[in-house]
């Protein structure tokens, strides 16, 4: 059939008609777009400005809400998930790293040598962020403060960091307080309760600046740990008086959020660790009693103690807590324990309260385990067969442990290792009413930074790296 001029017209139109109005209505949504996308770029919300982030207290009373991902394991030397010992002999000065597989050695080497014994171990955390732990020393007579760059045992670099002459300022945490999975170092002033934070890049230090003041020095910073799962570390603080407890949830410097914890009164318990027991991404409080050798556990979601019940008894106050960290790479961190006078070694892992203890070996008491916070009260180490490179006093230090690869080799232990049975007798710690004084959180206005004009540059007095 052949069109007619008058179809063929109203066709024109209709077609006109339909492409006008398609250009009107995506042309006006182009605008509306446009429009929207250049509000957009102008927001503060749309993080394309750098904006500083809001301050906003945590919610500490939620524990529904997912679990967030796991801070990086700040004493894993070799970067396979597994948490490592460093090792120091207090006599010759010398240092050695053990890669665990569990309460197995996977591998271990020699680091090199610091024979100036003022030269302590402050802190191990990842400072530049490459997956390795590294250590800070610092020098307790000069107030040097040096870092190693370590990739499993080796130095692979490192450099000094400015003076703190002034050594009433301590090294009482190198967790990462600002989120960049970068360890930072927090300071504290013990004459004065001044407190300070050095926020770490590498051998940078982009961020000094000083955190509120606690004047009353009765209150000790007891243990670093992120209450509120936005992985951040945060601050524990105990009374060592009164026993009153405190947290203080942390950004970077600033004290986001505050409040008590129950008091312990008795101040012959200590709070010997602060991690996520568990593995519910909150992390937790470790005590132990120093006279009777009772421990207990507090499960915490923020600052709420959510469960709380004894762990097996050590009665044997010989046998000290020196690490607790995540030695089997399951998310739940673990108790390594430590005779003093025999130099046992022995390790507990945890789920919440329930212990499975294994042997880890011996070591000479020479050895100490070093850097895992002023707060663990942390002792020594040692032990695999005979190592004539490290002498005792008039006898060969002799290293008995269990290797990976010979899970049922013998040990030579002179003594019994922590009970991993539940204890029947025990005292638990007294929780006081949680009407407590906190930490004086003044704000800190006449602070003398603990930071020198300039960095000390000469490799006579730093760790000797050969």
């Amino acid at each position: 059939m052949s069109d007619q001029p008058g179809t063929r017209r109203t066709l024109v139109a209709i077609r006109l008609f339909i492409v006008v109005s398609l250009m009107l209505l995506f042309g006006s949504q182009g605008s509306a777009v446009a429009g929207t996308q250049s509000s957009i770029d102008n927001s503060p919300s749309s993080g394309l400005l750098g904006t500083t982030p809001t301050m906003i207290a945590p919610e500490l009373s939620s524990t529904t809400d997912a679990k967030p991902a796991a801070l990086p394991n700040p004493i894993d030397f070799n970067a396979d998930g597994y948490s490592d010992i460093f090792w120091r002999n207090v006599v010759s000065g010398e240092n050695f790293v053990l890669a665990m597989y569990g309460n197995y050695v996977a591998a271990g080497g020699s680091a090199p040598p610091v024979p100036d014994l003022n030269w302590n171990v402050a802190g191990i955390s990842d400072f530049n962020g490459d997956g390795y732990a590294d250590i800070f020393w610092r020098h307790s007579v000069q107030g040097w403060n040096y870092i190693w760059f370590m990739g499993g045992s080796t130095v692979l670099g490192g450099g000094s960091l400015p003076t703190v002459s002034n050594t009433n300022w301590r090294v009482v945490s190198t967790d990462d307080f600002t989120g960049d999975n970068r360890g930072d170092v927090f300071w504290r002033n013990v004459v004065t309760g001044e407190n300070w934070m050095w926020g770490m890049a590498g051998l940078s230090i982009p961020l000094s600046t000083p955190v509120a003041s606690v004047p009353n020095t009765n209150w000790h910073v007891v243990g670093a740990g992120d209450v509120n799962r936005d992985n951040r570390s945060d601050i524990y603080w105990r009374n060592v008086v009164t026993g009153d407890n405190y947290m203080w949830a942390m950004n970077g410097p600033f004290v986001i959020a505050d409040g008590p914890l129950p008091s312990v009164p008795n101040t012959n318990w200590n709070i010997v660790g602060s991690d996520d027991y568990n593995g519910d991404g909150w992390d937790d409080v470790l005590w132990r009693n120093v006279v009777t050798g009772d421990n207990y556990m507090w499960l915490l979601a923020g600052s709420t103690v959510i469960a709380d019940g004894p762990l097996p008894s050590v009665p044997n106050t010989n046998w000290m807590i020196v690490q607790t960290s995540d030695h089997n790479a399951d998310g739940r961190n673990d108790i390594l324990w430590r005779n003093r006078v025999t130099g046992d070694i022995y390790m507990w892992f945890l789920y919440a309260t329930t212990v499975y203890g294994a042997p880890v070996g011996y070591v000479h008491p020479n050895w100490r385990v070093v850097g895992n916070g002023t707060y663990n009260g942390g002792t020594v180490l040692v032990s695999t067969g005979e190592n004539p490179d490290a002498p005792g006093p008039g006898v060969a230090d002799t290293i008995h442990l269990l290797s990976k690869e010979a899970p049922t080799a013998s040990l030579e232990s002179n003594s019994v290792a922590p009970v991993t049975g539940k204890s029947t007798v025990f005292a638990v710690p007294e929780l006081a009413a949680t009407g407590t004084t906190a930490p004086e959180s003044e704000p800190q206005q006449h602070a003398n930074p603990p930071v020198a004009p300039e960095a000390v540059r000469t490799l006579v007095y730093l760790p000797v790296v050969r």
